[in-house]
């Protein structure tokens, strides 16, 4: 699979700011031969509620191609980032998709729609627990039902390193394995480590890796692994290239239930060398 995104953001304030993405992904099965593309468009923006409350929309549409047939979708994005209190972030969002990860979950035209909410407390004395709550309804009738908790610590700042222990959840309504993975239960435990500094003045680095054992329904447990590196250079005040490199084999973490690796590029610009709100251009 090869897979793009561009985003261009246009901050006209400090509260409120617009974005438009373009995303691309092509997927071939080497085996069935089969082949297919997806173009989604996705305009959007953020703006600042209040001074703890981000409310960020993104609306667009899915036009995804296969063989001879086409179809087109529209998709949503909503999220709401609060600061309820001192130490904590909730995050609330709706998400309406398209199961896109390789070509014969395409043809299908699965629609998803995500219910989430994600919680982060911290504390004063570096450990911190993040959950993550997720309740999926899909075109074909199944249901997903998510759990991901977290509980970490932060060792050191410099370089930041945290280390934890992370537990995940997943049921589905109905088990389809020939078409996408679908448990009616799984259950993953790992520990991890994320450790992120600077290799010189304009350059930095973040490494994390996880490993642990996951069980899918009543199969004998199995060991799993998952790793990513990254290395970023600042080459201007305005311009930051970074590479990067994903690898996992856990189960959860593709549609189809197989491990993968990703390897990619990531670029930011900015355009102007001063915001266009820098002269009181703005809707505060």
């Amino acid at each position: 699979a090869f897979f793009t995104n561009t985003t261009v953001d246009v901050p006209f304030s400090t509260k409120f700011k617009t974005t438009l993405s373009y995303l691309y992904r092509t997927t071939e099965n080497t085996v069935t031969v089969n082949k297919a593309n997806s173009h989604v468009v996705v305009a959007g923006l953020h703006y600042k509620l209040f001074p703890k409350g981000l409310l960020k929309a993104n609306v667009g549409i899915n036009n995804s191609r296969f063989l001879d047939d086409s179809y087109t979708q529209p998709v949503i994005d909503l999220k709401l980032d609060l600061q309820p209190f001192k130490m904590q972030n909730l995050t609330l969002g709706y998400q309406r998709e398209v199961q896109n990860f390789n070509a014969e979950l395409i043809e299908r035209e699965i629609i998803q729609n995500h219910y989430g909410l994600n919680y982060n407390l911290g504390t004063n004395v570096n450990f911190g627990w993040y959950t993550q709550l997720m309740h999926t309804q899909q075109s074909d009738e199944n249901v997903r039902n998510l759990l991901f908790t977290s509980l970490y610590y932060n060792v050191l700042r410099k370089p930041a390193l945290k280390m934890g222990l992370n537990y995940q959840y997943i049921t589905f309504k109905d088990q389809v394995p020939t078409i996408y993975f679908s448990p009616e239960k799984y259950q993953a435990v790992e520990i991890f480590a994320d450790v992120r500094g600077k290799i010189s003045e304009k350059t930095t680095y973040a490494v994390s890796a996880a490993t642990g054992i996951q069980k899918v329904e009543e199969d004998p447990n199995t060991n799993i692994f998952r790793a990513e590196a990254s290395v970023k250079h600042q080459f201007s005040k305005r311009f930051s290239l970074s590479v990067y490199a994903k690898y996992s084999n856990i189960a959860s973490a593709t549609a189809a239930g197989f491990e993968f690796t990703e390897i990619g590029l990531k670029a930011k610009w900015l355009f102007l060398k001063k915001p266009l709100f820098h002269k009181k251009l703005n809707f505060d």
